[in-house]
């Protein structure tokens, strides 16, 4: 039963300046639209969920314009309803005002006693906003209105006395919000947003996700492929990890191509990828333009080959991969149509997948070109191991956190025992290389980077 507090704040959402100041009237064709667009979500539990958070953007924006025009706010309702964690957190997050975060809360209709707000907005700094403003839907008089704003501050030293529901919401008390919107103006226009503090984000996720891997190589296939909601699928602690890696929320949301021979109960080839690129140890082959191998390099016994000439041919070193055997190499690269890099520089390792020995060349440089980013380049050579064979039907694969990038697989048609891919990105890009050999067994080697941050040993 709502105290008397409450029932005054609810009373005063009926004073006629309070409402003519925060009532928005829509446009009814662009009502029909926001419907239209919520239809086309496969999830029916979710339609509803965005249709209201469109109004209630549209909604705010429109107050914003009418009531303070120089403020506007920095997401395109297209493309903020396209971000993965829309359809989990019953909020429009990752709004931002003159530099201040909001967090809209779409109700329809008149708000309870109690106002619903998901357990990530309050708990988890990557969702924190400074205010909380709950927007009220009334779809058939075509209305929205900016109802009511909490500031984070202001929730942070109270909502301990409050368990969150098993849903992953915090029921807190609708007279806890202040009905005078015009102090979110105020705020918006007057305060810097550093006066309400906000928590750093933690860098705990990573060991979590580390250690959750096995459990979310099961779980993450069952996101992807269910409709019921998230909260009767996981535990608290495993959403938080999947909530704050980016990644792993693309992957859930994105239709992934079916496996030509999927294995039974096997999870998909590239979330395996994606979970080691997230969490393994990377070798970063930077240092090897330095003529240097990281530390990482060096401990799984990898051998950097010295520079190469304009000509490509390998100068004088210490390897037991040969000057011929690598221009062998180069030769065969050139016939493919691949130019190495001018400042291109290579090692090697020997690997054995499962049963089959094998070597793997990897060859890196950089390219700048007129008005783009500097990248650098990953070629990769597989080999079979000196008095050795490849059997057909090996496969060499690369990958990002985007996807699979390229697939290779030896062929009888083949006039070598070679497989090559090269790939190209930003110094803030990432790759992870994987091999399979036909009974089943495969290798991934720790993820490739290129970054320049880290200092190199003289």
């Amino acid at each position: 039963m709502m105290d008397e507090e409450g029932t005054t704040l609810m009373e005063r959402s009926l004073d006629p300046e309070i409402l003519s100041e925060s009532i928005i009237a829509l446009d009814p064709a662009m009502i029909e639209q926001v419907m239209a667009g919520s239809r086309s979500i496969a999830n029916p539990n979710q339609q509803w969920q965005t249709y209201l958070h469109t109004l209630a953007f549209f909604g705010v924006e429109q107050w914003l314009h009418q009531r303070a025009g120089d403020i506007s706010l920095n997401q395109e309702p297209a493309a903020m309803l396209q971000l993965p964690y829309v359809s989990v957190i019953p909020a429009v997050c990752h709004l931002v005002a003159n530099g201040f975060k909001l967090c809209l809360i779409a109700i329809a209709g008149q708000p309870d006693a109690e106002v619903a707000i998901p357990r990530a907005a309050i708990e988890l700094p990557e969702f924190m906003p400074h205010f909380y403003v709950v927007v009220t839907i009334y779809e058939e008089q075509a209305q929205v209105m900016i109802h009511s704003l909490l500031r984070y501050d202001q929730l942070a030293t109270r909502v301990v006395t409050i368990p969150p529901d098993a849903d992953w919401t915090y029921p807190i008390p609708l007279n806890w919000f202040d009905q005078h919107v015009d102090r979110l103006l105020l705020y918006l226009r007057c305060a810097n947003p550093d006066a309400i503090a906000l928590p750093k984000s933690i860098s705990e996720h990573l060991s979590a996700l580390t250690t959750m891997q096995t459990e979310l190589l099961q779980l993450l296939p069952q996101l992807q492929t269910s409709d019921r909601p998230w909260w009767q699928l996981l535990t608290w602690e495993q959403a938080k990890v999947i909530l704050t890696t980016p990644p792993l929320l693309n992957w859930i949301f994105t239709p992934q191509p079916s496996s030509p021979l999927p294995a039974i109960d096997s999870p998909p080839p590239y979330l395996s990828d994606l979970l080691q690129l997230l969490t393994r140890p990377m070798i970063n082959v930077s240092h090897w333009l330095q003529d240097q191998l990281d530390d990482l390099a060096q401990q799984l016994s990898w051998v950097l080959l010295p520079p190469l000439s304009s000509q490509m041919r390998l100068k004088q070193g210490r390897s037991t991969l040969s000057s011929e055997d690598f221009e062998a190499i180069v030769t065969q690269l050139q016939r493919q149509g691949v130019t190495l890099l001018p400042n291109a520089r290579a090692a090697f390792s020997n690997l054995v997948i499962g049963t089959i020995p094998a070597r793997l060349c990897v060859i890196t440089g950089t390219l700048q070109e007129a008005g783009q980013p500097p990248e650098w380049s990953l070629l990769v050579v597989l080999s079979p191991a000196p008095g050795n064979h490849l059997p057909y039907g090996t496969r060499l694969r690369i990958s990002d956190t985007t996807g699979i990038l390229v697939q290779r697989s030896l062929t009888p048609h083949q006039d070598d025992e070679q497989l090559f891919a090269e790939i190209f990105g930003t110094f803030d890009e990432r790759f992870l290389v994987t091999i399979t050999v036909p009974d089943g067994a495969s290798l991934s080697l720790p993820p490739f980077s290129f970054s320049r941050d880290e200092s190199c040993h003289d």
